[in-house]
């Protein structure tokens, strides 16, 4: 099976190249277009690329006519990816889409049960690893896959090290602990004001601070500024009056229906209130 996996990155240089070269444009599209399943990688930096996206909807229909696959990831769901032409949106709404939300306690167990033969094999290394080790880096909630990984291979190095001192055949909870207290430790609170919330909600949405203020009422600036308003209320002291003179409203009780409404988005867990959450959690982190 011809399955290619490229970033949106590669995706627009690659097509960038092929016409600035007259022979290219052809072999560009006879590589994509005869695959059979194209995965790209972080869709959402496609949004500015133009032609790039009158490229990816031809590409999409030659796929879909001859039933191949494909699959895009995104950092916020299509609806969301601003400045994506009409019908290209149209086609990413077509397929099936899927939050990947962090994983709970039992499927960190098993992603880390799973990776530990390969890990071991890896670093030659042939360690009894008990289930309270797996146990134990399971435990930290707040993490995904490629953290549980690097937890996990961190643990086996340093067990490597002590290997080294004292023969061992067992990594214990010592070690682990040893091993993992930076995994473990929580990031210092950062300074939260009402210019690091718009920073970060025009960063996510790519859009300035000016439209963000603007008197404009579409979906793309008013739903980011809804969660501005939320967030800048859920993690400042700052007044609903502040908060609305901030983002040039006159009226406070636009914060105060902006507020009610991302906080019904995140109790029913659509995909404002997801991408609310996620934005919270990156301003949280710094």
């Amino acid at each position: 099976a011809n399955i290619i996996y490229i970033t949106s990155e590669s995706f627009i240089n690659e097509f960038v190249e092929s016409i600035t070269q007259k022979k290219r444009p052809e072999q560009f599209r006879n590589k994509f277009r005869n695959a059979d399943a194209l995965l790209i990688d972080d869709i959402q930096f496609i949004s500015r690329a133009k032609e790039t996206q009158t490229e990816l909807f031809h590409t999409y229909n030659t796929l879909h006519d001859a039933n191949k696959q494909l699959v895009f990831t995104s950092d916020k769901p299509p609806s969301e990816i601003p400045s994506i032409e009409e019908r290209l949106l149209g086609r990413f709404q077509w397929g099936l889409t899927v939050d990947i939300s962090q994983p709970d306690y039992e499927t960190r167990i098993a992603i880390l049960k799973s990776k530990l033969p390969r890990l071991l094999e890896q670093t030659c290394s042939e360690f009894l690893v008990d289930d309270d080790i797996i146990a134990y880096i399971a435990s930290k909630d707040d993490t995904n896959i490629r953290d549980l990984e690097g937890a996990l291979k961190r643990v086996i190095a340093h067990a490597n090290v002590c290997n080294m001192e004292t023969p061992v055949n067992e990594i214990t909870m010592d070690m682990a602990k040893d091993a993992l207290v930076t995994f473990f430790k929580r990031p210092e609170q950062k300074d939260i004001n009402g210019k690091t919330i718009t920073d970060a909600v025009c960063k996510y949405y790519n859009i300035t601070f000016e439209e963000l203020q603007s008197p404009r009422k579409d979906r793309e600036v008013s739903v980011p500024r809804q969660i501005a308003m939320y967030l800048m209320i859920e993690l400042t002291n700052y007044s609903n009056k502040k908060v609305a003179s901030m983002l040039n409203r006159k009226d406070h009780t636009t914060v105060l229906h902006a507020a009610k409404k991302i906080r019904t988005d995140i109790e029913n867990k659509t995909d404002v209130g997801l991408i609310t959450l996620d934005i919270k959690k990156r301003i949280m982190e710094g």
